[in-house]
């Protein structure tokens, strides 16, 4: 997230480029740069301890998926599984 402000421009690429492409390049755009994120966090005043507490949540969330995702790989019966299909090679 950078302090500098950013200039988001959006132009025609060829002469069929229509308004609705145009719009979701932009829209694209806006949300690479988190503009619509960064206004709404800065919209209300959210106490220090407030956000340590909601970043301490997101965190406990992420670790209780990667337990959950460990323990159904510890407990997966790897001989019932198919073999994995051999690629075949193709002509283009």
């Amino acid at each position: 997230m950078s302090k500098r402000p950013v200039n988001l421009s959006e132009r025609p690429k060829g002469k069929h480029d229509n308004e609705a492409r145009m719009i979701r390049r932009f829209i694209k755009k806006m949300k690479k740069y988190r503009i619509l994120d960064q206004y709404r966090e800065k919209l209300y005043f959210e106490k220090p301890s407030q956000k340590k507490r909601l970043a301490e949540k997101r965190r406990q969330k992420v670790l209780d998926k990667l337990k959950a995702e460990e323990k159904r790989y510890m407990e997966a019966d790897f001989d019932k599984l198919p073999s994995p299909k051999k690629k075949r090679k193709t002509r283009r």
